[in-house]
């Protein structure tokens, strides 16, 4: 039988470390979406602003991340997974020096579908 001593640093003669089984049960929201990557290759520069439609309230309200769209991204896959009122939609709109694009959306529809989409190439 083990000590506590053993037990306690996740190693036993014939175990996989403890951390290493606490790794692998982090969940895959915690990671950072493929997205962010090619959203912000394709706007170096650019301020992220998400823009929440019929999420938690009537309206619509916004709110500036900066030059992260990994950010962004998985602060409106929370808000839009745990929407309060249905249909909730997030647009993620990346605002440069002489323009705003439209270029992310999340959503989750009244049935409960939820869906992410590109609204541009990439």
């Amino acid at each position: 039988m083990p000590n506590v001593a053993t037990l306690a640093w996740g190693r036993t003669q014939n175990s996989v470390p403890l951390i290493l089984l606490l790794l692998a049960l982090i969940p895959a929201g915690c990671r950072t979406p493929a997205a962010a990557k090619w959203i912000e290759e394709r706007y170096p520069g650019a301020q992220f602003v998400v823009r929440l439609t019929g999420c938690s309230a009537p309206g619509e309200s916004a709110r500036n991340f900066g030059s992260s769209a990994r950010t962004a991204l998985l602060w409106s896959r929370e808000r839009v997974k745990s929407a309060r009122y249905l249909p909730c939609t997030a647009l993620i709109r990346a605002a440069g020096p002489r323009d705003t694009t439209a270029i992310f959306q999340l959503s989750l529809a009244r049935n409960g579908a939820y869906e992410e989409r590109a609204l541009v190439s990439r």
